[in-house]
């Protein structure tokens, strides 16, 4: 694989669930040398990744000269972003969601992509709006939160090869959207519930 922005950056995967697995995927698919931190002692990880498991709390040890810090969707930001700034200032901070959003990206311009978050709802309306712009002729990739998380979704299509998807419907948490920039060619939705 040809260099990257991530080439050779040393990057902490803050959560070791689905997302955090996956982009810790992506980023060793892409060069980084890959640092995960889970609170359970016993979480599964991709081959290649260092692991920090199993303390209550992200050591320093973990954010010694790293480059990036991505947070998984269920990871609350704010305690995680605090030793970031004390340990790592210079790091940049992604959620899983911009991570593999700026991957794909780079690897493909930048694609129409809803995000949709809120209570109740929004696995149902990421499904429609799937469903919608399939019934209009388009290629959308549906996930996020609901099924494959996309830095699953942009590895696989990295690793194949395969044709990108022409946008993006995205269910998100109310912390993935704390590390999103804005885009102009992003729309953010809120499921709403009578």
């Amino acid at each position: 694989m040809q260099a990257t922005p991530w080439t050779g950056q040393t990057a902490l995967v803050v959560g070791a669930g689905a997302s955090g697995s996956a982009a810790a995927a992506l980023l060793l698919a892409l060069g980084a040398r890959v640092r995960v931190y889970d609170q359970r002692p016993a979480a599964s990880l991709p081959a290649g990744a260092e692991a920090f498991l199993g303390e209550p709390t992200v050591q320093g040890a973990a954010l010694a000269g790293i480059d990036l810090m991505v947070l998984s969707p269920g990871v609350p930001p704010s305690p995680f972003r605090a030793a970031q700034q004390r340990l790592a200032p210079h790091a940049r901070v992604h959620g899983e969601m911009s991570l593999s959003l700026a991957v794909a990206a780079h690897r493909w311009g930048r694609l129409p992509t809803v995000l949709i978050t809120g209570t109740n709802g929004k696995s149902t309306v990421t499904a429609l709006t799937g469903a919608l712009l399939t019934a209009a002729g388009r290629r959308p990739f549906v996930g996020g939160n609901l099924g494959v998380p996309l830095a699953a979704a942009v590895l696989a299509a990295i690793a194949d090869d395969t044709p990108a998807p022409d946008s993006l419907v995205l269910e998100c948490s109310s912390f993935q959207l704390e590390t999103l920039t804005d885009d102009p060619a992003t729309a953010r939705t809120r499921a709403t519930w009578p």
